[in-house]
């Protein structure tokens, strides 16, 4: 997961991102105005994780 947050945080509109290791996931929150969805599924598989997206 240590390549994962530089990879989200560096995407325009990302304000931040959580890594829960005990659930195994990755919770990003970022502005829908300046960034997109597809954009971070991209850096999600580039960094070698699979995504899941879940919508609080």
């Amino acid at each position: 997961m240590r390549k994962l947050r530089p990879a989200l945080k560096k995407i325009s509109g990302v304000k931040d991102v959580r890594v829960d290791l005990k659930h195994e996931r990755v919770i990003v929150t970022f502005d829908a105005r300046k960034t997109h969805p597809p954009d971070l599924h991209d850096a999600i598989l580039n960094s070698g994780y699979k995504p899941a997206p879940v919508a609080d």
